[in-house]
């Protein structure tokens, strides 16, 4: 939610239909740099983006199709039954995302497995380390259908914002919904327990950025 707009608007140009998984912002020798990862389907791509907009650098991966064990399509199959167009990837070691949507802790490499699939309409990828099934991840969370605890807490604490996206991650002990809100220059990205409790929130109000 903090990229400029300049930027927002050439990924969706350049990249339609793929959604953004991960930004990080560097800066050196005084020169800052946007880097974006973006996905759709098994087509992934790494770009970097300068403050004005223009594409410095770019890389663009295809994910490997793999061959899963009997253990493994068994349980998947038990735990998302509605599950369509299914494709088991090898997982990416350097794709790695350590803090979305929280600091859960994973250690998968390259003999790990990741499948991606469609239920109800909605993309979503599952992660299995070890044959273990450890999380499974929707990047295009439809809104409407956060709990209604969600909602309660965020019309009392951010009355006046409007959701511009929300992800959803499940692991072994847990859901959380990343809900990121803004109300004109104002944005939050907020952390949620399925029962409305923040795990964690960033934000910046006036201009300012807090996080707790």
């Amino acid at each position: 939610t903090e990229l400029p707009d300049v930027v927002s608007r050439v990924l969706m140009t350049e990249y339609p239909g793929f959604v953004i998984t991960d930004v990080d912002y560097e800066t050196d020798m005084g020169q800052s740099i946007y880097e974006v990862k973006l996905e759709k389907g098994n087509t992934k791509w790494n770009v970097h983006v300068n403050p004005s907009g223009a594409i410095v650098k770019k890389k663009q991966r295809t994910l490997n199709t793999a061959q899963a064990n009997a253990a493994m399509v068994a349980d998947f199959e038990s735990r998302f039954p509605n599950a369509s167009s299914v494709v088991w990837y090898s997982y990416s070691p350097d794709e790695r995302v350590e803090v979305i949507p929280t600091d859960w802790d994973y250690n998968m490499d390259v003999t790990d497995y990741e499948v991606r699939f469609m239920s109800d309409g909605t993309e979503y990828v599952a992660y299995y380390d070890n044959g273990t099934w450890v999380r499974s991840d929707i990047h295009t969370f439809d809104a409407s259908k956060l709990p209604a605890s969600v909602n309660q807490s965020i019309n009392k604490e951010f009355a006046g914002y409007s959701i511009k996206d929300v992800d959803r991650e499940d692991n072994a002990t847990r859901v959380v919904y990343e809900v990121e809100l803004q109300k004109g220059t104002d944005k939050c990205k907020i952390h949620y327990a399925a029962d409305g409790s923040i795990v964690k929130k960033k934000c910046r109000t006036d201009g300012v950025k807090s996080k707790s």
